[in-house]
């Protein structure tokens, strides 16, 4: 699966469980870089959003889902992943504070290219 289809699926899942799709993106980003594959912390952690076993076994149970361990399928990942942020959960990732302040400072920096634009173009 390429990285273009691991974030159009992101999209669709975060949108679908009413999540930040930026947020969202932003947050695997620094987990895993959108590797599909990626293990971390000691070997616990797996897939695009490194899922420990009981964070992902707690969740699945919730959604009514197999506890079975598909934190590799990018799908059951990135599903499960929306869930718990819908959850108010989003915290759970070490990650959630910077994600948050990377799209903040986004944004702002968006905002004054727009500024900066109607000022040299003399609007």
């Amino acid at each position: 699966m390429t990285v273009a289809a691991v974030k159009a699926l992101i999209v669709f899942y975060a949108l679908a469980y009413g999540v930040s799709p930026a947020l969202a993106t932003e947050v695997c980003y620094l987990e895993s870089s959108f590797d599909m594959a990626a293990v971390g912390d000691q070997g616990n952690a797996h897939g695009l959003y490194q899922f420990w076993p009981p964070l992902w076994q707690e969740q699945r149970a919730r959604m009514g889902l197999s506890t079975e361990d598909l934190r590799l399928d990018p799908r059951e990942n990135i599903r499960t992943a929306m869930f718990t942020m819908s959850q108010g959960l989003g915290r759970r990732w070490s990650t959630w504070e910077r994600a948050q302040h990377n799209i903040r400072e986004s944004v702002t920096r968006a905002r004054l290219r727009r500024i900066k634009a109607r000022y040299e173009g003399g609007i």
